[in-house]
């Protein structure tokens, strides 16, 4: 009866040891195939959109925008003592105006004037209404060659959306 004992305890203990290397041989060969896809993957360039077409509680945006007016600077103090500045802006296109927020070094960006490009920007709704946001994954970048002469009139932060939760029977 020991012996017996002996030889299941032996026989799991080869199989977790077998078993061990498996992964390693399959994760090094996963490896070796997505390397050689990202070498024949190609980045696409952005498609931008215009103010008209921003709709809410969406995400991926990427607009240009002219810098009509820096509303309100606000710094907020973190845990570990620095500053975080968050600035709102009112910005906009030939099509329409919307209301932004951007925080830290995208802030630093917001020149009245300027025309700026945001790309990955997220649409959140505050109260009811529409505000362009980027948050960690955006980026935000002046953008000198990009000229809008006029602004639109429309601020689709001004229209008010409501959230309606729907029964699915």
């Amino acid at each position: 009866r020991v012996m017996y004992i002996l030889e299941v305890i032996f026989f799991f203990s080869s199989r977790r040891r077998h078993t061990r290397f498996l992964p390693v041989s399959w994760a090094r060969r996963c490896v070796q195939e997505t390397g050689d896809r990202q070498e024949s993957r190609r980045l696409r360039k952005p498609a931008f959109i215009k103010v008209n077409e921003i709709k809410p509680d969406k995400t991926g945006y990427n607009v240009y925008l002219k810098v009509i007016d820096v509303t309100s600077d606000t710094n907020v103090k973190r845990f570990d003592n620095s500053n975080l500045l968050i600035r709102d802006a009112v910005c906009g296109d030939e099509t329409g105006i919307v209301n932004i927020r951007l925080k830290a070094e995208n802030a630093d960006r917001l020149q009245k004037g300027k025309v700026i490009a945001i790309r990955n920007g997220r649409v959140e709704v505050i109260q009811g209404r529409i505000r362009l946001e980027v948050d960690r994954w955006g980026k935000v970048t002046q953008e000198d060659n990009v000229e809008i002469k006029s602004t639109g009139t429309k601020n689709i932060s001004d229209t008010v959306y409501e959230k309606v939760v729907t029964n699915r029977a």
